[in-house]
């Protein structure tokens, strides 16, 4: 009972569910009666479905809260269409490039190297028929060559080639620069969550933010690189480019500016000044974001598998 009443309130009480509470508490005790019948089930997300898998982080928290990251979602949500590159580092299950594939964007890239994971993000690409989008089984960093892969789920991470563990895989790793050919003539959005490693994959993306073409870049940054030091490292990258730290209100429909980073939920959007101010003076609402907002307030938002 101990263990069901903490996982309780941390699912009600996470960031993700402010506002939609009684929606978060009805999945919740919804989930219990879906584990007792043991039946395949998918998520309904944004109308189309997508794998439930009770052991991912994604699945489960798409489930409890319609949308894991809603703020940054709807951000999306909003600016994506077909000026717009997707660039999502760190892809997980393709929660993120299943979004940006139904904007419109002109194109879609997705570095997930998790191999459990990949397979997952294949399948819900595949599932959807996302004929704009490019997934690839490699980690990104600040050079070329192989890096060694610790953990799973969400918690998988790019560890050092010294750091001895038979439980590590060795992944392809490559620059984001490497991607310029494939997303040019386009703005870029990158969306970067690697648990820690974020700094070393801003260095090698240097010579695309020269370019010009980057005009906003969601960041994690939580305990992972605040600890190591990596946080101040990515926002003095940033500051160095002229790139502001806002969030996304829900409410208002609008950035604000933070200071330093975002620190009411994970990922920090960094936008340049030009581009903020654009984009808060942008009234248009788009269908993606219409259905987002309904996403959050759905109470059955799974179906049985056929």
């Amino acid at each position: 009972m101990k263990k069901f009443l903490i996982n309780f309130w941390r699912i009600v009480s996470h960031s993700s569910s402010n506002g939609i509470r009684l929606f978060v508490v009805c999945r919740f005790f919804m989930l219990q009666f879906l584990f007792r019948l043991k039946k395949p089930a998918s998520i309904k997300f944004l109308d189309k479905n997508i794998t439930f898998d009770f052991k991912k982080t994604g699945s489960i928290s798409t489930y409890y809260h319609g949308l894991n990251e809603p703020h940054d979602m709807m951000f999306l949500g909003k600016l994506l269409n077909s000026k717009f590159s997707f660039i999502d580092v760190g892809a997980n299950i393709g929660i993120y490039t299943l979004l940006s594939s139904i904007t419109g964007v002109k194109k879609t890239i997705a570095l997930e190297p998790d191999l459990a994971n990949f397979k997952e993000l294949k399948s819900n690409t595949n599932k959807w028929s996302c004929n704009n989008v490019d997934i690839l089984n490699y980690a990104a960093g600040n050079d070329e060559g192989y890096v060694l892969l610790h953990g799973d789920d969400v918690a998988a991470r790019v560890t050092d080639f010294s750091e001895e563990n038979l439980n590590n895989n060795r992944v392809k790793c490559i620059r984001l620069d490497q991607l310029i050919p494939d997303i040019k003539g386009s703005k870029v959005v990158l969306k970067i969550d690697t648990e820690g490693y974020e700094h070393e994959i801003l260095l090698g993306s240097e010579e695309l933010f020269q370019l010009d073409q980057v005009h906003s870049v969601l960041v994690e940054i939580n305990t992972s690189n605040i600890k190591t030091g990596a946080s101040s490292s990515i926002i003095t990258f940033f500051n160095n480019l002229g790139y502001k730290p806002c969030r996304y209100d829900i409410e208002k429909e609008k950035l604000i500016l933070v200071d330093g980073y975002n620190k009411e939920q994970d990922n920090t959007i960094f936008i340049k000044n030009e581009n903020f101010i654009e984009f808060n003076n942008y009234d248009h609402t788009s269908e993606v974001l219409g259905l987002l907002k309904k996403q959050r307030k759905k109470i059955f938002n799974f179906t049985y598998s056929q």
